[in-house]
């Protein structure tokens, strides 16, 4: 399975139909999928976790953002109009 490389890209996550930053969706995924290590990258710690449950990160069309986080690149993102759903923090 190939893994999603790290990027500086990756300014959110779209998560259960909301936009979820990387701070938050590591706060979320880590004891969900029982990773020890919460100091590693939030990337490092999705690539662990997907591949847990078998899913590739690389193929966003194979899964939906109710099963898994799918990356929100930076480029995307609106400035003043598109937040964090958890912390409300402005992406």
């Amino acid at each position: 399975m190939e893994q999603r490389p790290e990027s500086t890209n990756i300014a959110a996550y779209f998560y259960g139909e909301q936009t979820v930053c990387p701070a938050c969706i590591k706060d979320i995924v880590v004891p969900f999928y029982r990773i020890a290590d919460s100091e590693r990258s939030t990337e490092d710690i999705l690539n662990e976790a997907a591949a847990f449950v078998g899913i590739d990160r690389s193929n966003e069309a194979n899964f939906n953002s109710r099963e898994f986080p799918k990356a929100i690149d930076g480029s995307e993102i609106i400035k003043g109009d598109d937040y964090c759903y958890v912390c409300l923090r402005e992406l």
